[in-house]
């Protein structure tokens, strides 16, 4: 008993063995547990919807690629495609496979066709901010969020032969790329001409989006299918919309 108390450097007889040893036990197997590392210790945090599907997401690792290029270089990317497409899958499938330097995700979709005012007040509703007092731009300044506006073609208006964006919408996302830290991707049926401007002095890149390969496509059919999928994929321009359906 001597030697056993003088190894565990207290005093260990007949009576108290056992309640020693479970004491010295449960002490060493606390010293393993690892220490949290409260650096990267975070989950990603999607605000304002569910991210949508990617378990039918096939190919695209190109354009996953430079959409990961075009985040890291450019304050704004506008991401351009036809109906169908794949913009959301896309944009979806980057949140949910990079290691993003983002705490947090706001994803707002636009087909309602909000006001910026409103377009504000529901962001900062969703960060919990609304009785802040504070504008947006204010909030975006204090942390690194990614913003991403999902269907900003809706709020393109004609006049005539031109198709014409609220100036307001112009203005918050210059300000967005300009005056904060945070990031925005934009997804649009066409081109969004007023934003050219953010082009010219490189804080804003665009990105179209292309169709499927056939050898992508082919993916998406049951392996009993004994059509021609590269004429069905060029007959709809690889739409894996339409190629799902």
């Amino acid at each position: 008993w001597r030697s056993l108390s003088e190894i565990l450097n207290q005093p260990v007889t007949k009576k108290n063995f056992r309640k020693v040893l479970t004491t010295v036990i449960e002490e060493d197997e606390q010293k393993a547990k690892p220490i949290p590392d409260k650096s990267i210790d975070h989950e990603l945090q999607v605000l304002g919807i569910r991210l949508p599907d990617t378990e039918s997401f096939y190919g695209r690792e190109q354009e996953l690629q430079e959409l990961s290029r075009l985040v890291q270089k450019y304050s704004g990317i506008i991401l351009v495609g036809v109906q169908g497409i794949g913009k959301k899958s896309l944009v979806s499938k980057f949140i949910q496979s990079e290691p993003l330097i983002f705490s947090t995700v706001i994803w707002k979709p636009l087909h309602h066709q909000p006001s910026v005012d409103q377009l504000e007040a529901e962001i900062l509703a969703l960060l919990g901010q609304e009785t802040a007092n504070q504008p947006l731009i204010s909030i975006l300044q204090k942390e690194k969020y990614l913003l991403v506006l999902d269907g900003l073609d809706a709020l393109i208006k004609r006049q005539g032969s031109l198709r014409i964006l609220d100036p307001g919408y112009a203005s918050l996302i210059r300000r967005i790329v300009e005056e904060t830290n945070s990031k925005i991707i934009v997804t649009s049926r066409e081109p969004i001409e007023q934003l050219t401007p953010l082009f010219l002095r490189g804080d804003v890149a665009t990105y179209t989006l292309r169709g499927l390969t056939a050898e992508e496509a082919a993916l998406l059919f049951d392996e009993r299918f004994e059509g021609n999928v590269e004429k069905i994929c060029q007959s709809v321009g690889g739409n894996p919309w339409i190629l799902k359906g």
